[in-house]
């Protein structure tokens, strides 16, 4: 079951019809079906039996439904009742739609439909009722913001999210692959290193996110070591780990490759195809695996080589480091280089499999953990759900932080990629946030990425500030999160200002450009609360000037 919920105005029930008869299943109005339950309008019920009792008969109308395919639009105060919300959310997949204040007065203005609730007029009553009811709507598995989709785009989306879920329901328990993909809570991974966490999984879309202690071994028969082209970060050859070195060897076909952002050059490309095309020769055309180990870029490359060689082979993703487990390996990003420029040509391809060992992630070093507290950063402050009151209070630190969180940190990612899968929305560039900058600082500085992108959402939330989007108390709030709870304080003053040149030069490649001078900047209005706003170069340019990144000359 699909639940579609939002303010009034948004278009639950308009969106919800086309939604049920393109996939062809039943639709149910909850203010519908009360009308055929009682006789009487929704504004009738609430004129003379009050909104508590109108909740209440919402709440039984929600038990006495089973979990057969349907999509079901519900009122918009129903979710505001806490035991209500959580009822939708442990037995169905529950997308919140939302829009601005501006186009939810303009939709209700040419709405017949009595709302007792927005007397005298929405005008007066509907921001304060928004600000009350926000925190309930946020409370939901994908939001998505609906200001200039077409009804057919938006329709689409919910109904590509249907699918997904669906398509999955079919082999596993529908409970089961639910909580695990969607839960705002954090799934219980052992919160030390050194402790055994019992074996996860959670399901994605057609990707699955497998958490072990080990590596797999040839027992496991999704993996098909005889059939597989290992892709790895040479770099692990020398590491000392003598379990390692024989799992590498148990595969016949493996491609060494020296890990870092040259092996995402285009230039280099042709050369890797030419040598893996040999290695692959050998291997059935019809079952051939590409396995990727190593970090971001090995991944990068490997998902590549992966989507476009003979259209297409399945993908299983190892990432070796931190940031590759809470971030590139997920979502089914692979992108080359072209020249400065990162990122230029890619294909979005999920890996049909994500494996995250502990044996692998808990023996890096200190400094690899640090280096992934940016993107750990980055995608609490985007969700914001209860999980990340427990990150900022849990007493862990370094390795034993992120496995203790990495389910919830990839969990809340998926929730973002899921609402716009091939990104056609505008709705994943809210993962971008930090990065404009950061890929910046990146190139210029040679940081590392995790650290690039701190620097960049140091940067941002001065802007947003700037901006009237955070207030000082905000500001320094998150300044201090960022400082205390995940080590990332502000290093600007160790930067050596970029000409201004080479700057707006980076700025004009970035891939968010939305017209020939302006780009789609990820800002934050506080945790839980990303915006993308289309902000202009020469306003970006000043800003760096004006926070020391950029020269003045």
């Amino acid at each position: 079951m699909l639940v579609l919920c939002g303010p009034p105005g948004v278009g639950k029930t308009t969106i919800g019809r086309i939604c049920a008869q393109r996939l062809r299943i039943p639709f149910v109005d909850t203010d519908e079906a009360l009308v055929e339950l009682t006789g009487s309008t929704v504004a009738a019920l609430l004129e003379r039996e009050g909104e508590a009792a109108l909740r209440e008969r919402e709440h039984r109308l929600i038990e006495a439904l089973d979990r057969e395919p349907r999509i079901l639009a519900v009122g918009g105060g129903l979710i505001t009742v806490p035991k209500t919300r959580q009822l939708l959310r442990d037995r169905a997949l529950l997308i919140g739609l939302d829009a601005s204040l501006p186009e939810l007065l303009s939709r209700l203005s040419q709405s017949a439909i009595p709302r007792p609730l927005l007397w005298p007029t929405a005008a007066e009553t509907l921001p304060a009722l928004l600000e009350r009811r926000e925190s309930a709507y946020r409370d939901v598995h994908v939001r998505i913001q609906t200001d200039g989709l077409k009804r057919e785009q938006l329709a689409e989306t919910v109904c590509l999210l249907y699918r997904q879920l669906y398509q999955h329901s079919c082999s596993h328990s529908y409970s089961h692959s639910y909580s695990h993909s969607y839960s705002h809570s954090c799934p219980q991974i052992s919160a030390e290193c050194g402790q055994s966490p019992e074996s996860q999984r959670q399901f994605f879309g057609d990707s699955e996110v497998v958490y072990t202690d080990e590596l797999p071994d040839q027992s496991d028969h999704s993996l098909h070591f005889a059939e597989s082209l290992l892709i790895y970060d040479q770099r692990l050859e020398s590491i000392g780990n003598r379990v390692l070195a024989e799992w590498l060897a148990a595969f016949p076909v493996r491609y060494p490759v020296t890990a870092g952002e040259s092996l995402k050059d285009l230039t280099a490309f042709p050369f890797h195809v030419q040598r893996l095309l040999e290695r692959l020769a050998p291997l059935p055309a019809t079952r051939s695996t590409v396995v990727a180990l190593g970090g971001g870029s090995v991944g990068d490359f490997a998902g590549f080589f992966a989507s476009v060689c003979k259209r297409g082979l399945p993908l299983i993703q190892i990432p070796s480091t931190w940031l590759a487990a809470i971030d590139s390996a997920h979502g089914g990003k692979n992108a080359l280089n072209v020249g400065l420029m990162k990122n230029q040509l890619g294909t979005i391809a999920f890996a049909r499999r994500i494996i995250l060992s502990k044996q692998l992630l808990c023996g890096q070093p200190k400094e690899r953990a640090q280096e992934a507290m940016g993107e750990l950063a980055k995608i609490a402050i985007i969700d914001g759900g209860p999980w990340v009151k427990e990150l900022l209070a849990a007493p862990e630190t370094d390795g034993d932080l992120l496995w203790r969180f990495l389910s919830c940190a990839v969990a809340a990612k998926y929730k973002v990629v899921l609402s716009d899968p091939l990104e056609r929305l505008s709705v994943r560039h809210q993962l971008n946030l930090g990065h404009t900058i950061g890929h910046i600082l990146e190139t210029q500085h040679q940081l590392p990425h995790g650290l690039a992108v701190a620097q960049g959402l140091h940067f941002t939330l001065e802007l947003s500030t700037e901006r009237g989007l955070l207030n000082a108390a905000d500001l320094q709030e998150l300044q201090m999160i960022l400082t205390t709870r995940f080590a990332l304080p502000d290093r600007r003053h160790l930067l050596a200002p970029i000409p201004q040149s080479q700057f707006v030069k980076q700025l004009l490649s970035d891939k968010k450009r939305s017209t020939e001078q302006a780009i789609r900047f990820v800002l934050v209005r506080g945790i839980g609360q990303a915006v993308i706003e289309e902000i202009s170069v020469a306003e970006l340019v000043a800003e760096a000037i004006r926070q020391g990144y950029v020269c003045a000359g």
